[in-house]
C-alpha cells in the first residue's frame, strides 16, 4: 500500500501499518518473539552496532506490552549487544478506544504495570516514549504519559513532530527530554528549545525515505546547536539493520558531512540514551566497542553504499571480538588466550598434524599388534613405542600451549595490542538503533 502511494495515515485509518503488527505480536508467544529479536540483533551486530535502544509498543494493552518489555529483558542476557529498553504504550490508540481512553489506559494500568515488574526484578526500562502526533496523542495527552514516565525515572525519548508540526520539540525540551526523535516538521521554536534544553535530536533518514517524506532541518538544528544522533528506526516500516547505511542516506538526504554523521552514529548516540559518560567515543574507561574494517580509511565505512558486510572485519563488544568474518571464533575460544586475534591458519595446520598424527600412531598400533603376534619380542614392541612417543608428545605439548601457535599475530594489529596492554577503551563506531 504504501509503494503504491497511499500515506502512512491512511494505513493506519484503515488498519494496517502498526494494527496488523499489533495483532501479530499479540499472538506470538515470548519464546516466538525472543528468537525474532534475537536473529534480528545478531545482524544488527554484524552490521556493526553494539548499543541499541529496543522499544515495546506493539501490545497497546498491558498484558502484550509487558510481554514485550520481558522478551527485550531475556534478549540483553542472551545477545552481546547491549540494550536500552524503552516503553512505548502510547504508540497508537487501540482500536475501539478514543486517544483519551488510551491515556487513561496508559497512565492507570500500564505504567502501574512496569513499575510493579521493575519492582520485582522482572525487567528493567530506561526510556519512555509516545507518539505525539495529529490523529494519535495529542500535545497534552502526550505531556501528561511523558510527565508520568519521569516520575517514575524513565528518561524521556519520543516521537515527536514527525507527520504534522505539532511543537512537540517545545513540550519535549520544556520536560527535559533526554531525546526527541523524527522532528520532520519541527518549528524554529521548538529548534530553538532543543538546543537550549541540550535534548538531542534523534534524525532516522530511513523513514524519510521510506514515507517520502521532506528530511529534518538537520543543518538549521546543527547551526543552533542541537545535538544530532542518527539511528535506524528499525520496525516494519523501515526494515533496516545497518547504521553504516544510514549514515550514507544523512549524507545525502540530510545533507551531513561524513564527520557530523560518524559523531551522530557514536558520541551522539550515546547521549541519546543517556550513556555519553560510558559509550560513544574512544576514552579511558568508558567502553572498549569498536569495529574494525577492511578500507584504508574510516569513510569508506559510509562512502561505499551496501558495502558494510563486506568492510566490516571484526565487530568488538567491551574488548572482546563477537564479531569475526576473517577467522572462525572458535580458534578464540580453543586458545583461551587474552588476545582476540588469531592465526586462522596455524590453527588449520595444527587440526591437520593431529590428524595425521592420530592416523599413523594408529598404524603403530596396528603393527605393534601384529608383530606382537608374530615375534612376541618384547624389545621389539618397546622401541616401537618410543618411536611412537616420540613423534606424538612434542605435538601434543604445542597443540596444549595457545602462546606457542596464537601469540604470533600481534604484530598485525600492533595498535590493538597497544590498547590491551595500554588499558585504553572507547567505541569507534557504536551506533543507536
Amino acid at each position: 500500500m504504501k509503494l503504491a502511494g497511499m500515506s502512512y495515515m491512511d494505513i493506519h485509518k484503515i488498519g494496517g501499518g502498526i494494527y496488523y503488527t499489533v495483532e501479530q505480536t499479540r499472538k506470538a508467544s515470548e519464546n516466538t518473539l525472543l528468537r525474532l529479536l534475537l536473529a534480528r540483533l545478531d545482524q544488527m551486530l554484524k552490521s556493526g552496532t553494539t548499543l541499541v535502544e529496543a522499544k515495546s509498543g506493539y501490545g497497546l494493552q498491558m498484558q502484550t506490552e509487558m510481554k514485550m518489555l520481558q522478551v527485550i529483558e531475556k534478549a540483553k542476557i542472551e545477545s552481546p549487544i547491549e540494550i536500552s529498553s524503552t516503553f512505548c504504550g502510547a504508540h497508537a490508540v487501540p482500536k475501539h478506544m478514543t486517544s483519551h481512553q488510551a491515556t487513561e489506559a496508559v497512565l492507570n494500568e500500564q505504567l502501574p504495570a512496569v513499575a510493579e515488574f521493575m519492582k520485582a526484578g522482572e525487567f528493567t526500562v530506561d526510556n519512555i516514549d509516545v507518539f505525539c502526533e495529529k490523529g494519535v496523542f495529542d500535545l497534552e495527552q502526550s505531556r501528561r504519559i511523558l510527565s508520568a514516565g519521569k516520575e517514575m525515572g524513565l528518561q524521556i525519548n519520543f516521537h515527536g513532530d514527525e507527520l504534522n508540526p505539532m511543537e512537540a520539540a517545545k513540550m519535549g525540551a520544556e520536560l527535559g527530554a533526554k531525546a526527541i526523535s523524527h522532528l520532520e516538521e519541527i518549528s524554529t521554536q521548538g529548534i530553538l528549545a532543543m538546543a537550549q534544553s541540550g535534548t538531542v535530536a534523534v534524525v532516522l533518514p530511513t523513514t524519510a525515505y521510506m514515507l517520502r517524506l521532506r528530511p529534518p532541518p538537520v543543518k538549521r538544528m546543527i547551526e543552533a546547536g542541537v545535538p544530532i544522533a542518527l539511528g535506524t528506526d528499525f520496525n516494519p516500516n523501515a526494515f533496516c539493520y545497518s547504521m553504516p547505511l544510514v549514515m550514507h542516506l544523512a549524507c545525502v538526504l540530510c545533507g551531513m558531512t561524513m564527520e557530523q554523521a560518524l559523531q551522530a552514529s557514536t558520541i551522539n548516540a550515546a547521549a541519546a540514551l543517556g550513556k555519553a559518560d560510558t559509550h560513544g567515543s574512544l576514552e579511558r574507561g568508558k567502553c572498549a566497542d569498536m569495529l574494525i574494517i577492511n578500507a584504508p580509511r574510516w569513510e569508506h565505512l559510509i562512502y561505499q553504499m551496501g558495502a558494510h558486510s563486506s568492510l566490516i572485519d571484526k565487530v568488538m563488544k567491551k574488548g572482546k571480538v563477537k564479531v569475526n568474518k576473517q577467522w572462525a571464533l572458535a580458534v578464540t575460544e580453543i586458545g583461551q588466550h587474552d588476545h582476540p586475534e588469531a592465526d586462522m591458519r596455524s590453527f588449520q595446520w595444527g587440526c591437520i598434524h593431529v590428524l595425521s598424527l592420530l592416523a599413523l600412531t594408529f598404524a603403530f598400533l596396528l603393527k605393534i599388534m601384529i608383530l606382537k603376534l608374530i615375534f612376541r619380542d618384547n624389545m621389539v614392541q618397546g622401541t616401537i613405542f618410543i618411536i611412537i612417543s616420540l613423534h606424538v608428545l612434542p605435538m601434543m605439548s604445542t597443540f596444549s600451549s595457545p602462546n606457542r601457535m596464537w601469540r604470533n599475530h600481534s604484530a598485525d594489529y600492533p595498535e590493538l595490542q597497544l590498547l590491551c596492554q595500554d588499558g585504553v577503551s572507547g567505541t569507534v563506531t557504536n551506533a543507536q538503533h
